[in-house]
């Protein structure tokens, strides 16, 4: 607005050598507007009168302390339009962290999800990982992430902006005959739930599942369910059940 009369104030506790306006600027003690620093929020330092020294202020905590008063405890300063660089007085007002959050929210400028600095997977890959059927080692290695961040992205701990959806987006191989006599041989072999997953390559869960409903089915093919005989050692250091022996 070029016809807009510009408001200047002193700045508290500066014995009025800082100068804020009303269109978001800030003068230093030589009577010149200071250069904000290119930081997330733009800052400049101001000389306070009680700590004695020089350090450094958001210019929207100035103008909001000038303009707005004080901020009462537990308030945060909040852009009205999601603008963090518009530090003029009539867009910032005081709102709780709940309140700055939602209006984060509402203009698409909080740092969740993929929008974060740190995020290493995209919206779609986040829906691939929780509905893909892979295991995670494999899910861990396609995607160059840690096995922890992928079961805490499945489980929903990360990308919470994501909603979980129960229904896969890519399709399931189906269960036969045969994998079903496949994973019990594998299982009596003396393989462990996470190796007869990785043998037939499918998840540890859906290995469980199908297991539960075999066994609902056909109680007496259920065997290879049971509490296995504990190992022992025998010469020179192999491992084998007892009974096998």
């Amino acid at each position: 607005m070029e016809n807009e009369i510009e408001i200047w104030k002193p700045v508290p506790d500066t014995s009025g050598r800082y100068m804020a306006s009303n269109l978001g600027r800030v003068k230093g003690p030589k009577g010149f507007v200071l250069k904000p620093s290119k930081d997330k929020y733009p800052s400049v330092h101001v000389f306070t009168d009680t700590l004695k020294r020089s350090y450094k202020r958001t210019v929207h905590s100035v103008i909001a302390e000038v303009f707005l008063g004080p901020r009462p405890h537990g308030m945060q300063v909040c852009h009205i339009d999601g603008n963090r660089l518009n530090s003029r007085a009539d867009n910032l007002m005081h709102g709780t962290a709940r309140e700055n959050n939602s209006h984060k929210l509402g203009h698409g400028t909080a740092q969740i999800g993929e929008a974060h600095p740190m995020a290493k997977l995209s919206n779609e890959d986040v829906i691939f990982v929780r509905t893909s059927g892979l295991s995670i080692p494999e899910l861990s290695a396609r995607f160059g992430i840690s096995d922890a961040s992928v079961s805490a992205c499945q489980t929903g701990r990360t990308y919470k902006n994501v909603p979980m959806s129960r229904k896969p987006t890519v399709d399931i191989i189906p269960w036969s005959d045969a994998d079903d006599a496949r994973m019990i041989s594998l299982w009596e072999s003396g393989l462990t739930m996470a190796s007869v997953a990785k043998e037939m390559g499918r998840t540890r869960v859906s290995c469980h599942a199908r297991a539960a409903k075999i066994k609902k089915k056909t109680p007496e093919r259920l065997a290879f369910l049971k509490r296995r005989p504990p190992y022992r050692k025998v010469y020179p250091d192999t491992l084998v059940r007892e009974g096998q022996a």
